[in-house]
């Protein structure tokens, strides 16, 4: 099972339909009615990295960032948007990582900006 601050592989679902494999953050997690678990993500994309271009509720975990990186389980350098954010079975998750201590403010900095 997930939790909040997990780094996960799973299908984002694309603005113009259809899904695409994508690293995503576990902001929480959600329990219906009917007993299934539900994970509300935030999108992951190794496009659009550079520290200049990011909008500030997007924050990026960087291969330079030797300990985050690792704990992340994440390939590339990635930036997470906190604008585009799906709902998806944590069933259908694959953990890969999960999210190293000192980004916690940057983080929480992101999600504020974007209104969370």
């Amino acid at each position: 099972m997930v939790s909040p601050g997990d780094i996960v592989l799973c299908h984002f679902p694309r603005e113009e339909g259809g899904t695409l494999l994508h690293p995503a953050m576990v902001l929480e997690l959600v329990d219906t009615l009917g007993g299934e678990v539900f994970a509300r993500l935030v999108y992951g994309s190794s496009k659009r990295t550079n520290p200049s271009e990011l909008h500030p509720w997007e924050f990026v975990i960087a291969e330079t960032e030797m300990r985050a990186f690792a704990e992340s389980g994440l390939h590339k350098t990635t930036r997470f948007d906190f604008k585009r954010l799906a709902r998806l079975p944590a069933s259908r998750l694959k953990l890969i990582g999960t999210l190293h201590m000192s980004l916690h403010k940057r983080v929480l900095t992101a999600g504020e900006a974007a209104g969370l």
